[in-house]
């Protein structure tokens, strides 16, 4: 399970590795060239710091070689992906991209209310993803 970046490393493993039994993302970003490019600028100052990198060319040359095309589809176990509708940095539309390309069970809850990380309705959430994971185990 992962958060934003953290739920992008979740896929990642996911299509990997088949001892990952369940795969929970919140927030999940896209990341595909398009995604990138609507992302506010503010934002890139974050990855520069966590990339290590000098300027904001060589930050976005990195950036853009982090992409879930070619992973989702290859998943073979349950997938939970939750969003927020007002989602600022992992945008809604990856959750289309993703009930796509995913051909393993997927779940797909979406908050109405919520932003990035869905931190606003934790006390509903967590019970859910506990729920889902016991279904699925």
């Amino acid at each position: 399970m992962g958060i934003s970046l953290g739920a992008y490393w979740t896929m990642k493993l996911s299509s990997i590795d088949r001892r990952v039994k369940l795969a929970i993302g919140i927030s999940t970003p896209a990341l595909y060239q398009e995604q990138w490019n609507k992302l506010p600028r503010h934002y890139w100052s974050y990855f520069q710091q966590h990339f290590g990198t000098r300027d904001f060319p060589s930050t976005k040359i990195i950036a853009e070689q982090m992409t879930l095309a070619g992973v989702m589809e290859k998943i073979e176990c349950p997938v939970l992906l939750i969003h927020g509708k007002r989602d600022k940095i992992s945008h809604p539309d990856a959750m289309e991209i993703f009930s796509e390309l995913v051909k393993a069970s997927l779940t797909i809850k979406v908050y109405d209310n919520c932003g990035h990380g869905c931190f606003e309705e934790y006390d509903d959430l967590l019970p859910y993803v506990l729920n889902w994971c016991q279904d699925r185990l």
